[in-house]
């Protein structure tokens, strides 16, 4: 069973980081395993292309994807289940920052209808707009 730290504790920084760090390692497994995209592509599904896009951090893996990596490579899910908590966060995160969303918006640099998309589906936010998100609300 995965041990899942408690995020209340924690800033959102130190989540990113933490979960954008086990991508890294579990990115550093699959090529250290040094396995062939055709057997990822079997594992994952999808193009080989994109798959080697992901290996080599040009796009980002999808959550359905690494749920599969970490099946395969049997990882601790822990620092994925801190990631997912902290996503479904966000809103209370902001209320409690006491700043709102057309501030914070506006700070970002980011459209209001692609800033209340995100919120509405907090997998759409990209790493770089997490850290810049909780660099703001955390200070």
């Amino acid at each position: 069973m995965a041990e899942i730290t408690t995020i209340n504790n924690r800033t959102g920084i130190e989540v990113l980081n933490e979960f954008q760090q086990f991508v890294q390692n579990l990115t550093a497994s699959l090529n250290a395993k040094n396995l062939e995209l055709r057997l990822l592509q079997e594992i994952l599904g999808g193009s080989i292309s994109n798959i080697h896009n992901k290996i080599t951090g040009k796009r980002q893996w999808t959550f359905e994807e690494l749920e599969k990596l970490m099946d395969y490579l049997k990882v601790d899910k822990g620092s994925y289940y801190n990631y997912l908590a902290l996503l479904h966060s966000i809103e209370s995160r902001i209320k409690e920052s006491g700043y709102k969303n057309n501030f914070i918006q506006k700070k970002m640099g980011m459209d209001a209808q692609v800033f209340y998309r995100r919120q509405a589906k907090p997998e759409l936010w990209t790493f770089e707009e997490l850290t810049e998100l909780f660099s703001i609300i955390e200070r």
